[in-house]
């Protein structure tokens, strides 16, 4: 006879208030023939990771999306002429909006190529023929990045110098038809003293109509970073606030630019000091509510090595809770961290740092985080084995008493795998379903109920509504 052993993989620490990210097994998106550099990743409108990378040594761009199990053959969105500018703190980047896909880069010579877009109307199933982006004339363009407005317009942002990499500055551009034309560059940075820090890649923040230009100013060598805001209509851009206050003054370019999210009447910027000594992570946090106006900053758990170093973060929202992921080195070897807080308290971003990458040789740097549907979606730059990875995760909830109550909760273990399975005693009255690895929703428990049906072998996941969320490993065994 078979039965099913139940065995609970409860990825959570032990601490009072342990509530950390049950994540997934890893997944590779595409390996060393496609590219793994500086990954960059949107969200269809079904919620499901899009994923942009660069391949080292030939500049080549690819695409891969999910499709159910696992991730497609990526497609080359470059042709063969055709390389791109890509570096481990800058290159590529893309957005989505509805079956709309734009990516932006900028093409090689570095003295002489322009900024370009590719887009997809389909959902990712084809793109068109690549489009000039930029209209800067007499130097240098490079470091694009973009969003796209409540209306799936792309905006789009580099930096631009004049002749002999003088005058270094940000420009926007913007498309008013989707992305099938662009309009001329707009010098938005002036009214900020000092120039833009010539090596660091800028964000752009959108919501519905309004814009935010996030780029590391440089005044006299004080290098922090700042907002230059549209109004709430999106016209010109009217204000500018320095979003970091750290006043740090270092004498060459840091390579490493801010990331942002407009959320409600707030902006919340992920960005790296070094005003300390060591490259450190922060958020702040700054009000929208006329002009900005920063308003809090919150710190990350510091590496246990005083000489460590934090940095690339990038940050996601929603339904009032913050995640963002970043690349640390406590020694040589640099891990992918994660922590998570409510908005309305992000102190307890002190609370739970967690490493998400499974293997730890080597460099995994490069991270990008979105959140949709409840699920934690996560890519990174893995050099060691030259790969793309993937993880899906969820937040659990549990201090020590109720993960104590978990550990002896699910039982009688083994199970018959020819009856149903009966729920735990401390269960049956809780809300509570169960999904495979795809995000499928298999079984949704309704309070009362005894006993679930059968489950194939395989792994999934217990989500308990306000509850822990449990890694559940079901396999089959003969008896």
């Amino acid at each position: 006879m078979k039965k099913i052993i139940l065995t609970l993989s409860i990825l959570l620490s032990l601490s009072l208030h342990a509530q950390n990210i049950v994540w997934l097994d890893s997944m590779e998106v595409a390996d060393g023939i496609y590219g793994y550099i500086r990954p960059r990743l949107a969200l269809s409108k079904e919620g499901n990771p899009q994923v942009l990378m660069a391949k080292g040594g030939s500049g080549k761009l690819f695409f891969s999306q999910w499709q159910g199990t696992g991730f497609s053959t990526p497609i080359s969105l470059s042709d063969s002429l055709d390389e791109t500018y890509i570096a481990n703190w800058t290159g590529p980047d893309m957005e989505s909006f509805g079956d709309t896909i734009v990516a932006v880069f900028k093409l090689m010579p570095y003295d002489t190529g322009k900024v370009y877009t590719i887009r997809s109307t389909d959902g990712g199933q084809t793109f068109g023929s690549k489009q000039r982006v930029d209209s800067h004339s007499g130097g240098m363009v490079w470091m694009p990045s973009m969003n796209m407005d409540g209306n799936g317009n792309p905006i789009i942002t580099y930096m631009a110098h004049d002749a002999n990499y003088s005058n270094p500055h940000y420009v926007i551009v913007r498309s008013n038809d989707g992305g099938a034309t662009y309009q001329n560059e707009e010098f938005v940075t002036g009214a900020v003293p000092g120039e833009a820090c010539d090596c660091c890649p800028s964000e752009i923040a959108t919501k519905n109509d309004q814009k935010i230009l996030l780029y590391r100013n440089n005044e006299n060598n004080v290098r922090d970073i700042y907002a230059v805001s549209t109004d709430a209509q999106g016209g010109n851009f009217l204000y500018n606030e320095n979003v970091d206050g750290n006043a740090w003054s270092l004498q060459s370019c840091p390579s490493t630019g801010p990331h942002g999210i407009i959320e409600d009447d707030s902006l919340y910027t992920a960005f790296v000091t070094g005003v300390t000594g060591s490259y450190r992570v922060h958020i702040s946090v700054s009000s929208l509510s006329d002009s900005v106006v920063r308003s809090s900053t919150y710190s990350l758990p510091e590496p246990s090595n005083p000489y460590g170093t934090q940095n690339f973060p990038r940050i996601a929202i929603e339904n009032g809770l913050l995640v963002v992921a970043w690349t640390e080195a406590e020694n040589s070897n640099f891990e992918i961290y994660t922590s998570w807080a409510p908005l309305s308290n992000l102190n307890e971003l002190m609370n739970h740092k967690q490493m998400a990458n499974s293997i730890t040789n080597g460099v995994q740097t490069n991270p990008d985080v979105r959140l949709a549907n409840g699920y934690i979606h996560l890519v990174y730059q893995d050099t060691y084995q030259a790969r793309t990875i993937y993880r899906r995760g969820l937040i659990g909830y549990l201090n020590t008493e109720e993960l104590s109550q978990v550990k002896q909760s699910w039982y009688p273990n083994p199970a018959a795998a020819d009856k149903s399975i009966e729920v735990p005693a401390n269960f049956v009255d809780k809300a509570f379903c169960i999904v495979d690895l795809t995000g499928k929703k298999l079984y949704k428990h309704q309070p009362g109920v005894k006993n679930m049906p059968p489950f194939q072998e395989g792994r999934y996941l217990i989500q308990v509504e306000k509850g822990p969320g449990i890694s559940w490993v079901v396999k089959s065994v003969e008896n």
